[in-house]
């Protein structure tokens, strides 16, 4: 173990645990989920088989603990904002991918009622040429509204 532990203030440590509080209790929910299938299993040295049954909950088991370190070390690398690690990138790219969708929406549900004739086409789009093509509609209109 690298207990390499740096010198820090009462500030420091009340921003870091704050910070770090909600990813550290799933780590600790992970290693009681873990020493669980260590006591249930692989306390004794001689290993005795495993019935299928078990097998499956050990198997369940482990995923859970995985996804719960694999959720935390990518919760870490977004809070230090890091997006070159590839878990995290993709998280981002994810959420970005999300947050245009809602944009989307929410601008085609705004344009049909100013637009209905022109919307079939752009539901095809991309969100992007989506958003782009109902904000082209929207100044062709509030210029076309201006002139008159």
């Amino acid at each position: 173990m690298n207990w390499n532990i740096w010198k820090t203030t009462v500030k420091e440590r009340a921003i870091i645990g704050d910070t770090m509080l909600g990813v550290f209790a799933d780590l600790e929910r992970a290693e009681v989920l873990l020493e669980t299938v260590l006591d249930e299993h692989f306390l004794d040295r001689e290993q005795k088989p495993i019935a299928a049954s078990d097998a499956d909950w050990t198997r369940s088991m482990l995923h859970i603990v995985n996804g719960i370190i694999r959720d935390s070390i990518v919760t870490f690398y977004l809070t230090i904002g890091d997006d070159e690690e590839p878990r995290a990138a993709h998280y981002i790219e994810a959420a970005e991918t999300a947050k245009l969708a809602r944009q989307c929406e929410i601008a085609y549900y705004n344009a049909q009622k100013k637009h209905p004739g022109a919307m079939g086409k752009i539901a095809d789009m991309d969100d992007a040429d989506a958003i782009a093509a109902i904000k082209l509609l929207d100044a062709a209109t509030a210029n076309k509204e201006a002139s008159v």
